[in-house]
């Protein structure tokens, strides 16, 4: 890369007396950007209506057996069409909550390891007609 004399205004030329030195370096760092929420899939309304059901039942103090014996007795299915059991209760609202976590989730940006890398050896011009 070449500067012109233009680019320094208070030294048209160099003179041979004087020695200028530039450093070289480099400015290393790392960037790390986590987005969690890129793509996210419809969620089903069969899923959302269980989900709306199971967590009124369970504000209302009742247990995941009950819950699912309610659902049963009440003709409801699971997503795959089977009748339902605690476990799937406990399902519906654990994924359900992880999902909304995931999505409400804010991106996560930074900036780590950040250091300067000198070169050992020094740019030297001593002489007028060198140009950098």
């Amino acid at each position: 890369m070449q500067i012109s004399h233009a680019t320094w205004p208070s030294q048209s030329r160099w003179s041979s007396s004087q020695r200028t030195h530039f450093i070289e370096g480099y400015l290393c760092f790392t960037v790390t950007l986590r987005v969690s929420n890129l793509w996210s899939s419809r969620y089903a309304e069969y899923k959302d209506l269980l989900y709306k059901i199971i967590e009124q039942k369970q504000k209302s103090g009742m247990g995941y057996r009950k819950i699912a014996r309610w659902l049963n007795e009440n003709a409801c299915k699971t997503i795959r069409g089977h009748e339902f059991k605690n476990t799937h209760v406990f399902s519906i609202l654990k994924k359900k909550k992880l999902r909304d976590n995931r999505l409400n989730n804010l991106h996560k940006f930074g900036i780590e390891n950040m250091h300067i890398i000198m070169l050992e050896t020094p740019m030297i011009l001593e002489n007028k007609n060198e140009n950098l």
